[in-house]
């Protein structure tokens, strides 16, 4: 009677134990690495950003190194005022002055007011006191000045500006291509991670429904054959243990569906990734450039910033320098008078005496340049040994995953055989537990060596860009 129970639990187990996979949802729909990266590449905030900025610092660095071009400008202005200096200014330029806006406004209607005016008949001062220019009264006029403005030297300011935007630029665009990289990566090591899951959870309610079936059979488990019964209580703890690791991988899998949801803008409902290893997975979407092809995108983006604030420094202090130039303008001036034109041409030449807020703009110009200089430091020291880090653990790791895959197909041996052995009475339920437990321990360590070598896989295509894509490629 022990043999017969025994013999058919353990013909359920190996049944269940032989099955390749379980029945997929049929209404799952399947999707590619590709496909998941197109929808990534297209909803990342973070990714048009930094494309943003990139076409921003463009559009600036096409914008400064026209700064050579002179300047032109215009006024068009229509007023009226009441202003003794405007309006006498706005009746020279329409060139219509005359004697009477030099004259008293008060007009003798006889010859004693003539008198009151003045005791000496032959004196004519009277008539010019200048009581029209200091009350002219209300006048309207427009006035147009066309002008043209041509810096022959500004201390550096716009050359180096021009050359900071052009700095700007290429960094922005090394940060461009970081963020892509950088979001490639994490949408890769996601969808691996998802694989990873679903062939753990595969192959847990394998051996769970292994587990289960030999308990349903199980006929020794009474506490009056404390062999059996041990086996009995070391099949059910399993069974436990089986189902908590079934629970965390269900929660790790959403939490990943969730967050490639969040990054895609939506996937489809029940949809499943391809089923492949990760090493394969790895090889084809997470190939990396040379090691020695030279600094990451990351950290070229700190050493262009460090040209771009050398460049900014120049800007800082040029307010304390002189400036030099051509100008010419052109006016127009309409008035109640008429209509007249002028211009004016010269050289100028412009300095700041004082300025309390550009006192020790140098200074701080230079303390700026100095830490982005230390930044750029630290980011090539710091790469460098993440960069044989990641180095170091790719190949422990992939050595690693050799090994248990090996062990892997050993310790399925193990259990056919162990099977055998406990059909025949060979072994108890409780060495048959222990086999059991061994390959749950297996199950967990090759799905944890398969995401940590993901996750190498990806820091290494961050520092040294995925293989075929040209390092200078510029963000679309």
């Amino acid at each position: 009677m022990k043999h017969i129970s025994q013999n058919r639990a353990a013909a359920f187990a190996l049944i269940s134990l032989l099955a390749s996979a379980v029945l997929a949802e049929s209404a799952s729909e399947e999707l590619s690495f590709e496909n998941v990266w197109e929808r990534v590449e297209k909803s990342s905030d973070s990714l048009q950003a930094a494309r943003l900025d990139a076409e921003a610092a463009r559009i600036g660095k096409n914008r400064m190194s026209r700064h050579w071009l002179p300047r032109v400008y215009t006024d068009l202005r229509a007023f009226q005022t009441n202003d003794p200096l405007t309006i006498f200014g706005g009746t020279l330029l329409q060139r219509e002055a005359g004697s009477a806006d030099f004259m008293t406004r008060e007009k003798p209607d006889s010859l004693e007011g003539l008198q009151a005016l003045s005791k000496d008949p032959a004196d004519v001062t009277p008539f010019i006191r200048p009581d029209t220019l200091n009350n002219p009264g209300t006048r309207n006029f427009g006035m147009g000045t066309l002008g043209v403005d041509l810096p022959l030297y500004e201390a550096g300011a716009r050359s180096a500006a021009a050359e900071m935007y052009a700095k700007m630029s290429e960094a922005l665009n090394y940060q461009a291509l970081h963020t892509q990289l950088d979001e490639y990566t994490l949408a890769a090591s996601a969808y691996g991670q998802l694989m990873i899951l679903d062939r753990e959870h595969q192959e847990l309610k394998n051996l769970q429904f292994a587990v289960n079936s030999i308990l349903a059979r199980y006929q020794l488990g009474n506490a009056g054959n404390p062999v059996g019964y041990s086996g009995l209580l070391g099949l059910r703890g399993l069974n436990n243990r089986l189902e908590a690791l079934v629970l965390q991988n269900r929660t790790r899998h959403k939490a990943l569906l969730d967050y490639l949801g969040e990054m895609t803008g939506g996937l489809p409902e029940n949809w499943k990734t391809k089923n492949q290893e990760a090493k394969d997975f790895a090889a084809a979407y997470l190939q990396y450039g040379d090691l020695n092809a030279g600094p990451s995108f990351r950290t070229r983006f700190y050493q262009k910033m460090v040209e771009a604030q050398e460049e900014k420094a120049v800007i800082d202090t040029a307010p304390l320098r002189p400036k030099t130039g051509l100008f010419a303008e052109a006016q127009a001036v309409t008035g109640d008078r008429g209509t007249g034109t002028n211009y004016k041409a010269g050289f100028y030449f412009q300095m700041m005496l004082v300025s309390p807020t550009d006192i020790q703009a140098g200074s701080q110009a230079e303390k700026e340049v100095e830490a982005a200089k230390l930044r750029a430091k630290d980011a090539v020291e710091k790469e460098k040994l993440m960069l044989d880090k990641l180095v170091n653990a790719e190949k422990a790791l992939d050595r690693s995953l050799d090994l248990l895959r090996q062990s892997k197909v050993l310790l399925q041996q193990q259990t056919v055989t162990s099977l055998d052995l406990f059909q025949n009475g060979a072994i108890n339920a409780l060495q048959l537990t222990e086999v059991f437990s061994r390959r749950a321990d297996l199950i967990q360590a090759l799905s944890q060596a398969e995401t940590e070598y993901l996750q190498v896989r990806s820091g290494l295509v961050t520092m040294r860009n995925r293989k075929g894509v040209p390092t200078e490629q510029q963000p679309e």
